[in-house]
């Protein structure tokens, strides 16, 4: 239960801030009493390749990745970094192939870009092959996608508004 005076307080602000702050406290994890919430501070992708030379070639060449390292002689393991984000790659044997994969656009990953417009010219200058060009969605987002060397379907986006609504419903 909110104490009075937090909900007097909130509530100068309009309902309709009040409410979302509302939806956003009943729908945030709770902790037991005392325990600390640790911070993620980033998520990296693991990604299955079949050839690691081809794939870390691929993201530097034309995605514009740096090699950080890789492990073992030849290398089963890989990580690649651009703007302090990473992807991770692994050394497998061939997938079993999901040709509906590619009519569905069932993404592998979605990059969120400060500047999909620069980003997609850069792309273009290194030739990248482009799956969906730069399009706006009816989800408020302009992004395009690509099909790396290994098949997966990368979509880069801009959130066109700017914002994110809160919660889950």
């Amino acid at each position: 239960m909110l104490p009075a005076l937090f909900i007097l307080e909130h509530t100068r602000h309009g309902p309709k801030k009040f409410l979302g702050f509302v939806i956003a406290v009943l729908f945030t994890a709770r902790l037991p009493r005392g325990m600390v919430r640790a911070m993620i501070r980033q998520i990296a992708p693991q990604f299955f390749t079949t050839d690691m030379r081809v794939t870390l070639v691929y993201y530097s060449d034309k995605l514009g990745f740096d090699c950080v390292g890789t492990w073992q002689d030849p290398p089963v393991y890989a990580i690649v970094a651009r703007d302090k984000q990473r992807i991770h790659f692994r050394w497998a044997d061939a997938p079993t192939p999901n040709p509906e994969k590619y009519d569905d656009e069932l993404l592998d990953a979605y990059v969120f870009v400060d500047d999909v417009e620069a980003l997609y010219a850069e792309y273009a200058a290194r030739g990248v092959a482009f799956t969906r060009s730069r399009d706006n969605t009816p989800w408020k987002s302009r992004e395009f996608v690509v099909t790396d060397c290994d098949g997966r379907l990368v979509a880069f986006g801009t959130n066109s508004e700017q914002r994110i609504s809160r919660g889950c419903q």
